[in-house]
């Protein structure tokens, strides 16, 4: 436990020393790192469904941080064209016809699932950082929430069959610790918006934490695996370490959007 809340603070401080300190070009050139890393690892488990990432789709996923910040105007031309782009690209790379239409469904997916939540990471560091750091406190307080809770006092397994050991004590306390974060971080750094706000953001939060920490656990207890890859002491592999992430940076982006922000 050590080891993997020692790996957690060293990451949440490397990602703050990137936005807080470096250029946005810099910023954007470590955020498509991740996205290939991720990618990366991602395939290996979708290989145990017959799907093959194409060449293609790491490169549009790592581009699409930085067509999102320089051509904001061209981002739904961006979103539009790649199911399209990627598609055509699976007719010519399907040499195995029985693992066409897995290969083109896992490339899209891969593009959405890490592409598009990197792409929002960019547009919340590309300006004032209060809603980042919002968002990085309430998912790092949720993982942390789960894990010595559930640990404790876990006894009623709600998910067997996608994440045996997470319990639901582990993910009321996953909620009710982003709600704590978010109203703590928000009182300092967003004080111009209401306490109801800043619930219902933890709350966004913790409940999309949840959903994309068993959505990768879906993919892969399928492939039969226990770690996306053996990075990250503690932790497994990068994906595993952002999961969460993924699905929180969409969820309060959404939040923020129906806000009006």
């Amino acid at each position: 436990m050590i080891v993997r809340i020692a790996v957690a603070a060293l990451l949440l401080a490397l990602l703050f020393a990137l936005a807080e300190f470096t250029p946005l070009p810099l910023f954007l050139a470590v955020a498509s790192i991740v996205v290939i890393l991720t990618a990366h690892e991602l395939g290996k488990l979708l290989k145990h469904y017959s799907c093959s990432l194409y060449p293609l789709t790491y490169f549009l996923a790592a581009a699409a941080p930085w067509i999102w910040t320089y051509f904001a105007d061209q981002r739904w031309e961006l979103i539009l064209a790649v199911p399209f782009l990627l598609l055509a690209w699976s007719v010519p790379a399907a040499g195995d016809l029985a693992k066409g239409l897995p290969s083109a469904s896992g490339n899209l997916l891969a593009f959405f699932y890490l592409g598009i939540p990197i792409c929002l990471l960019a547009e919340f560091a590309n300006g004032p950082h209060d809603h980042l750091w919002l968002i990085f406190t309430a998912v790092w307080a949720g993982d942390a929430g789960a894990l010595f809770v559930g640990r404790a006092w876990g006894r009623r397994r709600v998910t067997p069959n996608l994440s045996p050991k997470k319990t639901l004590e582990g993910y009321l306390a996953t909620i009710g610790a982003s709600i704590l974060a978010s109203v703590l971080v928000g009182n300092w750094l967003l004080s111009d918006h209401s306490a109801a706000y800043l619930i219902l953001a933890g709350a966004v939060i913790g409940l999309s934490g949840i959903l994309g920490d068993l959505f990768e656990s879906l993919i892969k207890r399928g492939a039969q695996v226990k770690d996306s890859s053996n990075l990250l002491p503690g932790h497994g592999g990068l994906l595993d370490r952002i999961d969460s992430l993924l699905f929180a940076l969409p969820g309060y982006y959404f939040l923020v959007r129906l806000m009006g922000g």
